[in-house]
């Protein structure tokens, strides 16, 4: 269901909000999803090096408020407005977190995703398997090698694409490809300012994001 009233709309840009650019730094609050890296390395790497105090408390929406609401607005569109099996999207933006080891991402598309559909057992795979494709036919399977891709190369196999256009259309390829890319770069900004993890948002505020 789209999301019908200016009241649901507000509601929605809201949590997004809340999910994306809320960011505390609130000490110890990390949350560790295994993968080659744990999800919680990078932003603690960059602590002990000596990121400045101020650079945690540094956020999109105290420091950049224009580009940070065009952004948030950006997000809202992906998470509502695609023709793309929202289940696979979260795949997608759950492995590019675990990949990023991206704590923030992590743990808010953890609730998003169960919203969108996933199970627990989805999610685990996400979390612990070095192949997650192989747990997951067709379209999310080779969704999740192409978001691989996407990450460790910035760019994907022309084989990748031939494949993936088996399994979904032009317009939900390039949906995918936003999605991905959008989540790679929230992840590389919110590990660089080294924002602290915070608890993920209830279940209904996820279902509204997402436009159910």
């Amino acid at each position: 269901a789209q999301l019908t009233s200016a009241s649901s709309a507000k509601k929605a840009a809201n949590a997004c909000r809340a999910t994306a650019f809320t960011m505390t730094s609130t000490a110890g609050a990390h949350v560790h999803a295994p993968s080659r890296r744990s999800v919680g390395s990078a932003t603690s790497a960059c602590k002990h090096k000596g990121v400045a105090a101020s650079a945690r408390k540094t956020t999109p929406t105290s420091h950049a408020p224009a580009n940070a609401a065009a952004l948030v607005n950006y997000l809202i569109s992906i998470l509502s407005k695609q023709k793309l099996d929202p289940k696979v999207r979260e795949l997608c933006i759950l492995y590019n977190a675990r990949l990023m080891s991206c704590d923030y991402e992590w743990v808010q598309h953890e609730s998003i995703g169960v919203a969108a559909g996933l199970t627990r057992e989805d999610i685990e795979v996400i979390k612990t398997a070095v192949h997650p494709e192989s747990a997951f036919p067709g379209q999310a399977g080779v969704a999740l090698v192409l978001t691989r891709e996407l990450v460790e190369a910035g760019t994907a196999k022309p084989e990748t694409i031939k494949a993936a256009l088996q399994e979904m259309s032009e317009q939900e390829l390039v949906e995918l490809i936003m999605a991905v890319t959008a989540y790679l770069g929230l992840a590389v900004m919110m590990n660089a300012l080294a924002i602290d993890t915070e608890s993920g948002m209830g279940s209904a505020a996820a279902h509204q994001l997402i436009g159910d």
